[in-house]
């Protein structure tokens, strides 16, 4: 520990934040005791976080207040910057809370003290930006001093915080905040609000129990009322809490000397409150505009309405739709006596106008419309489980129904949030023609959404007049292909695809249909027939449109999974040249950079899908795995997780990823937490896999063997749950069991290596099962070519260097691991491998890890 800077003898460390450490010092000149804080080591040679610390130490020691903990001055010896800061001999306010020991004009003089000194701050042009009860000190006679400006910004001063990032504690945090939107003094406002409902509830109003779904109920939801916490809290503090929590901030308290004036009953505005669920937008307005109207007049209205609804007049220019829609299809029921055939039209139907509007969305950003193939693969039938998986505000449901003469189809617009039907539509097609009533279908729902397409665009969208016949075969092909796992399913579709194009040669959509009816095929059977054929039908549709997106996107899928890499980069690409909005495009670049070994552009790539759909959550989610697994940046997987899990709070992806990352950070106990949360919301291989791992880590084998076999049940196909189960055997010494399930390992690895002869993880992989089972030569091949294909990716390099040490040669570990941890493979995942236990105790390994700790 530090024993003396100066003129200060540290005399014991009092704790450490994310921007330094303290201590507790004897200032010897003065003979008085005094805090230091020291830039953490961390961060010491970072000039941006540098700049931070000093920005925080000049903007508190402008400040000489009562209540302000005060600095005395700002040192620097040895390239050491500390800060000398007043001693505060007390309790953290949540301390104080949390004894429950307060009475009410404690409570009372408490708040006053506290807005007095963020007042003298803003006075100043300081924003604290960090306010909580934990940087909040109460003297034995409850004397408030005010801590740690760590966060503070002075007010137009430079702003050093890099986009994107939220500073500060997540309870406290304002929606703005969370929001990255401006943030002023109106956030510490709605922070000291947050600390004036602890102190007089003792609960916070926002409460989850994980970071994200916190976050969510800041933006999204209304606290419980405070007297309904506390019976006993006096109505005037209860209306101040809550005009503090207003989420817009123009509508919340302006500054602190609003707030002390109502605190202190000396404004003249208390009557002129603002409930919370006040709207900014125009409130003085409404309300004037009520109040003149004639009073008959205001009857008759109220009578009217009801016979308005009751009668059926609905037109979709009286609907107030959200200027940003975020928007989910739903599978469409079946009304009529069970049948196979209509509800495959049902759900090829429904995929159909998805496409359509989602070409639509390319042209117009203001609306995103999430994929059918996820709404079906995720089993969303409701709009309220709509809005929790894809945070979108409108859904579409219906049902389909048919007769004799003509198939009938309702359409539902709704409120995912209130779940209020907005306005429906009957659509009949009175000849059973496919092609009169997907055309309809799409007018009708255009209309709903009060959108009106120019001619160009309409040309793009509007896939070609083709006869009936050949239309009804496409849409029941589409139904049957968007549940190609099903049964035969996948046959079906073929057939119907082929039907299409028999009755219409010219029909392209259904060539490009069939060519990935194919490529499904393949991946099914692994007959590389198939791949032909799909390219053969491919190749059709282009010669009759060239410009069809859907025909180039899926050469550019078929490309990519065959190992074409510089084939599908183009399809990609061109396809975003067509639709410069397309941000799945994007993200299917992005994937096939990563798989390439390019993953600058990989980056660059994925932030754009998310630049381009910033409320869906999938971007987030590629990006956060990107970071995970091919840059080790955990800090920025965390951050890209946090942002799904805002957006839906029971996200199994995004809780699964947390749970990965607290394991890499070995928060065991948090991280199998996470994974078991993502597990009971729904069942996956991945984080039943990553339970296994945890549990591998923490030595609990058996546990680990539970879960990786139970992965194994889910996806049987998954070569690396058997590569696992050996490990977990082999570690308990089951050595003949391990040998087995390595063997089975390298088979399924290499059966999926004939559908990608480039997947670097595959061959990489088999490199390390074959040194499991001592076949040096064969697994040093396999090694050698993966590093070939991508010697960047810290995971090969990781599995490299465990192959290295398992076939003998020590050097050659070293050498891979300590790349691997310069790439940014976490050292703690390291250490818990037990067959790499040796390693880690030579000292060499010791030694180098130092550099990096």
């Amino acid at each position: 520990m530090i024993n003396s800077f100066l003129h200060y003898d540290v005399i014991k460390k009092l704790g450490e934040g994310g921007m330094g450490v303290v201590y507790l010092a004897h200032d010897t000149k003065l003979n008085r005791k005094v805090a230091l804080k020291f830039l953490s080591r961390r961060i010491s040679f970072d000039s941006v976080e540098k700049e931070r610390f000093l920005q925080e130490a000049r903007a508190a020691a402008s400040l000489n207040h009562p209540h302000i903990a005060q600095v005395y001055a700002i040192e620097e010896v040895d390239g050491q910057v500390f800060i000398v800061m007043e001693f505060i001999n007390g309790k953290e306010l949540r301390t104080v809370i949390k004894e429950g020991k307060l009475t009410l004009e404690a409570k009372k003089s408490i708040a006053i003290q506290i807005a007095e000194g963020l007042q003298a701050a803003q006075s100043k042009g300081i924003i604290h930006r960090d306010i909580k009860s934990g940087n909040i000190m109460l003297s034995p006679d409850n004397s408030v001093k005010i801590m740690d400006f760590g966060l503070a910004r002075i007010e137009g001063a430079p702003q050093i915080t890099q986009t994107g990032t939220t500073i500060g504690t997540v309870s406290y945090m304002s929606p703005e905040q969370l929001k990255n939107n401006k943030v002023d003094k109106r956030s510490d406002v709605w922070a000291y609000g947050v600390v004036l409902y602890e102190l007089f509830t003792g609960a916070l109003p926002f409460q989850g129990i994980y970071e994200a779904a916190i976050m969510y109920a800041i933006t999204e939801e209304d606290p419980v009322k405070p007297s309904k916490v506390n019976g006993s809290i006096p109505e005037e503090i209860e209306s101040v809490i809550e005009q503090c929590l207003i989420k817009d901030p123009d509508v919340r308290y302006q500054d602190f000397g609003e707030v002390l004036g109502d605190l202190k009953g000396t404004s003249s505005k208390r009557d002129k409150l603002v409930k919370p669920n006040a709207k900014a937008a125009k409130p003085k307005l409404g309300r004037y505009l009520y109040v003149t109207l004639p009073a008959v007049l205001l009857l008759l209205l109220i009578a009217f309405l009801p016979i308005r609804q009751y009668i059926g007049w609905e037109s979709s220019e009286s609907v107030l739709l959200p200027e940003e829609r975020g928007l989910a299809i739903l599978p469409f029921k079946n009304i009529s006596a069970p049948s196979e055939e209509l509800e495959a039209l049902s759900d090829g139907l429904m995929m159909n106008i998805t496409s359509r509007l989602t070409q639509v969305s390319n042209y117009r950003g203001a609306l995103w419309v999430i994929s059918a193939s996820e709404i079906i693969q995720e089993g969303v039938t409701s709009p309220g489980q709509a809005r929790k998986d894809y945070s979108v505000n409108l859904a579409v449901t219906g049902s389909i129904q048919k007769f004799e003469d003509r198939i009938q189809l309702t359409m539902n617009l709704v409120d995912t949030k209130s779940l209020r039907q907005l306005i429906s539509r009957e659509i009949n097609s009175e000849d059973n023609s496919m092609s009169v009533l997907q055309s309809r279908v799409f007018e009708e729902l255009l209309d709903m959404l009060n959108i009106e397409l120019q001619s160009d665009v309409t040309d793009v969208v509007i896939e070609g007049n083709y006869n009936s016949r050949s239309s009804q075969h496409y849409i029941q092909g589409q139904g049957y292909l968007l549940r190609y796992e099903k049964g035969d399913n996948l046959d079906k579709a073929i057939s119907h695809f082929q039907q299409a194009v028999d009755d219409d040669s010219d029909h392209a959509p259904a060539y490009a249909a069939l060519g990935e009816a194919f490529w499904r095929k393949y991946q099914e059977t692994e007959d590389v027939v198939y791949v032909e054929q799909a390219k053969n039908a491919l190749a059709k549709a282009m010669k009759i449109n060239s410009d069809l997106v859907q025909v180039v996107s899926t050469l550019g899928l078929i490309n990519r999974g065959t190992g074409d890499y510089d084939e599908a980069i183009e399809n990609f690409k061109e396809v975003i040249t067509r639709e410069p909005n397309n941000a799945m495009a994007f993200r299917q670049l992005a994937g096939t950079y990563v798989e390439k070994g390019e993953l600058d552009k990989a980056e660059a790539n994925y932030k754009v899908a998310i630049k381009l759909k910033p409320d869906y959550w999938r971007g987030y989610s590629d990006l956060g795995n990107f970071y995970l697994q091919y840059r080790g940046d955990i800090d920025k997987a965390d951050e890209q997780y946090q942002h799904v899990l805002a957006l839906t709070p029971e996200n199994y992806i995004g809780l699964s990823g947390l749970g990965v990352i607290n394991i890499y950070r070995e928060n065991f106990e948090q991280g199998i937490n996470f994974l078991e949360q993502s597990m009971s919301i729904r069942e996956t291989y991945f984080a039943a896999s990553n339970l296994g791992v945890a549990y591998y880590y923490l030595g609990n084998y058996s546990e680990a063997i539970r879960w990786y076999s139970r992965a194994y049940e889910l996806n049987s196909s998954s070569y690396r749950v058997l590569g696992n189960i050996a490990s977990a055997h082999e570690a308990i010494g089951n050595d003949d069991l391990a040998v087995n399930y390595y063997k089975k390992a390298i088979d399924a690895a290499k059966q999926q290596l004939e559908v990608n002869p480039n997947e670097v993880r595959i061959i990489n992989n088999l490199g390390s099962y074959y040194a499991d089972i001592g076949e040096n030569r064969v697994a040093l091949e396999y090694l050698k070519r993966s590093l070939a294909l991508d010697s960047n990716n810290n995971e090969i390099l990781f599995y490299t260097s465990a192959a290295y040490e398992r076939m003998g040669n020590r050097e050659k570990a070293l050498e891979w691991i300590e790349q691997a941890i310069r790439k940014g493979y976490p050292i703690s995942n390291i250490i818990n491998q037990p067959e790499l236990y040796s390693m880690i105790n030579d000292d060499r390994f010791k030694k180098m890890i130092k550099n990096y700790e």
